[in-house]
């Protein structure tokens, strides 16, 4: 049996982790819906309920649209972890799965990104921006979220730092740091409880006007939207499920837009940014002329593991952008495949135009993520 066997209109269950091929815990309710909506969780109560813990899983039968609700396993490096922001440990480990789960639901479904809404309140809104940040073209609603992890709760913080091997200077604990460093913001529609004085002023407020200085820098599919409401219970304070569809029913029916070409600089400090922790990349370019060349650069402290990697897989060096693949053009439009192969870190990668004086706009097609079971186990899982 494979996923696309099962994961039809009319599913709502657990799904298999073998045929997902993810050692992931998720919960799906399959709808007549050209939509995806994923909720995230925010902190858990270990004294009420031990992970797995999926929030809002009673909500996903009353929508219209298709759901799942994550678990964060992060949590569970440790049995007093709260909250993990699903970011696992620095490796990238973890959130590499989540994003290839997605992945492989959302084709399952055949949906593209522009059809996927994250959903998260507290922790779980902080994941949505994270993750939709990565999978280009999806949307957000983050409720009462965090925007910099180190002006949250300090031993909830704390915690996490210590049993995770997280710095706090890490690029994703500060989110606005993250999307400057990705020069890329996804749609993000942010509700705020006036009453949740915390959140209101270290971290609503602080993520406008970092959106309102940096926007121009940013990439962007679409817009983003802040939303202030007087509401009791100060951080409690969210949505209700009622409101929730109201306002998922709203931005699922916004044209929404996939992503679009730009302009590639020849500066890697003004690169298209792309995730190392992808397997394959397809891009498309549009040439002025036959010949040039894009460069898909990797750089950063690599480690000699990774170097390995790279190498063996017909990457080469240079000393002004670090490990390097050309793309040449044949044709005034090509789409390029590129491997990646998988490395122990991510690193700073991006796409730039190489020595010409010629226009060439890129587009990032579509990033994939090879399954992480072995093998031997896909193979027994599609003949089950």
């Amino acid at each position: 049996m494979l996923l696309t066997d099962y994961l039809n209109p009319g599913f709502s269950g657990y799904l298999d982790r073998t045929l997902l091929g993810e050692d992931l815990p998720i919960y799906a309710d399959i709808k007549e819906s050209d939509h995806l909506v994923i909720y995230l969780n925010g902190s858990i109560n270990r004294k009420i309920k031990q992970p797995p813990v999926f929030h809002r899983q009673s909500w996903t039968k009353d929508t219209p649209f298709s759901s799942i609700v994550i678990s964060d396993k992060s949590v569970e490096i440790n049995d007093s972890l709260e909250l993990a922001w699903y970011l696992g440990k620095p490796n990238g480990s973890f959130l590499r799965s989540v994003v290839s789960a997605i992945t492989k639901i959302r084709d399952s479904l055949k949906l593209r990104n522009n059809k996927i809404i994250f959903y998260g309140t507290s922790g779980g809104g902080y994941a949505g921006i994270l993750l939709a940040s990565i999978l280009r073209g999806s949307s957000c609603i983050a409720g009462n979220a965090q925007t910099d992890l180190s002006k949250f709760n300090y031993k909830i913080f704390d915690k996490f730092i210590d049993n995770t091997g997280y710095k706090p200077t890490h690029q994703k604990i500060n989110i606005m740091r993250y999307l400057s460093d990705k020069k890329y913001i996804p749609q993000i529609t942010f509700l705020q409880n006036t009453q949740d004085l915390t959140h209101f002023n270290n971290h609503y407020l602080p993520f406008i006007k970092w959106y309102g200085e940096n926007r121009g820098a940013l990439i962007s599919y679409g817009p983003c939207e802040f939303i202030e409401y007087d509401k009791e219970g100060g951080h409690s304070g969210v949505q209700s499920k009622s409101e929730t569809i109201e306002t998922l029913e709203r931005i699922s029916s916004r044209n929404t837009n996939l992503p679009t070409t730009i302009i590639a600089k020849d500066k890697p400090d003004e690169a298209l940014p792309i995730d190392t922790f992808f397997d394959l990349i397809e891009v498309e370019g549009v040439f002025e002329k036959v010949g040039e060349k894009l460069l898909i650069f990797i750089k950063g402290d690599i480690t000699d593991t990774d170097i390995k990697a790279l190498v063996s897989t017909g990457w080469r060096l240079s000393n002004s952008v670090g490990y390097f693949k050309y793309l040449t053009s044949s044709e005034r439009v090509n789409t390029f495949s590129v491997k990646i192969p998988k490395m122990e870190k991510e690193y700073e990668s991006g796409i730039i135009r190489w020595a010409s004086k010629y226009e060439v706009k890129v587009k990032i097609l579509s990033c994939k993520i090879e399954n992480n079971f072995s093998k031997e186990k896909n193979k027994a899982a599609s003949i089950a």
